[in-house]
């Protein structure tokens, strides 16, 4: 009786701990909300989310656009490093994109310009 129990107590823990695949779209709806307020670390974490439950084409494009907005948002705040891996990851997630090898391109010159200038 007891071993039954155990092991209704793991299937059940098994259950809650992986997302199912139509939470998949909440994950997103949540990744989207958050993006649309600006807080693109947790939009970040809940598209890589999604990504790992189920990959589809549209969701490396969307975390390629958080990493840039995260990078912007953090120039002033972060150092130049911590900008650069943002701008990284980015190319990371959408590497044929025209768009953001010019923006990561222009974001990295950008970021050279200003810590030659101010030294």
């Amino acid at each position: 009786m007891a071993k039954k129990k155990r092991k209704k107590q793991r299937s059940l823990k098994q259950k809650t701990t992986r997302p199912a695949p139509s939470n998949k779209q909440n994950i997103i709806q949540q990744g989207l909300d958050a993006f649309h307020r600006g807080e693109y670390p947790r939009a970040v974490r809940f598209w890589k989310q999604a990504l790992q439950i189920e990959p589809n084409e549209t969701l490396p494009e969307m975390l390629a656009e958080a990493y840039f907005r995260q990078a912007v948002s953090m120039y002033e705040t972060r150092g130049t490093h911590q900008v650069i891996s943002e701008l990284h990851q980015c190319i990371q997630y959408n590497p044929k994109s025209p768009i953001y090898l010019y923006r990561t391109t222009a974001g990295l010159c950008w970021t050279y310009m200003v810590k030659r200038l101010s030294t």
